[in-house]
């Protein structure tokens, strides 16, 4: 009988927060343990010494759990329905929403979005906006593995 994983609030906020930094995260569902790394996805940087032997090791221990999920980083055109289902949240007569409708709508649409939200009023609802989408994100998978 299949059985749906009960995974703490706490624990999926922090693989939002992972995901968010640009972490592939592996999470052993028995024991409620993740492990991070790097997405393959963002160019490694060996900026702390020799990463080859912590990404060994990372990847040994995983290897070593008898069930894993992985949850990778969204992919590019996940993050834009992202940032576009944040502008169209916001009121209609707002000057953000048109700003940030009219940088996904051009060129460099995540440089200019970026370089908006950034300058903005609303940037902290931006920052609760995106972790919130990334923990549906993370619910979802979730929902899809059972015991």
């Amino acid at each position: 009988m299949d059985t749906q994983l009960n995974i703490p609030d706490k624990l999926i906020s922090d693989i939002a927060d992972w995901l968010n930094c640009g972490h592939t995260v592996y999470l052993n569902p028995v024991t409620l343990e993740i492990e991070t790394m790097v997405s393959s996805k963002h160019e490694w940087h060996d900026s702390f010494g020799d990463t080859h032997e912590l990404i060994e090791e990372i990847e040994q221990k995983v290897d070593s759990w008898d069930e894993v999920i992985t949850f990778e980083i969204p992919e590019s055109w996940e993050s834009f329905k992202i940032m576009e289902d944040f502008a169209n949240s916001l009121p209609v007569k707002s000057r953000t929403k048109s700003a940030l409708s009219h940088a996904l709508s051009g060129r460099k649409p995540f440089a200019h979005f970026n370089a908006i939200i950034h300058q903005d009023p609303e940037r902290e609802e931006w920052f609760a906006f995106r972790h919130s989408a990334l923990e549906d994100r993370v619910r979802e998978e979730l929902e899809c593995h059972r015991l």
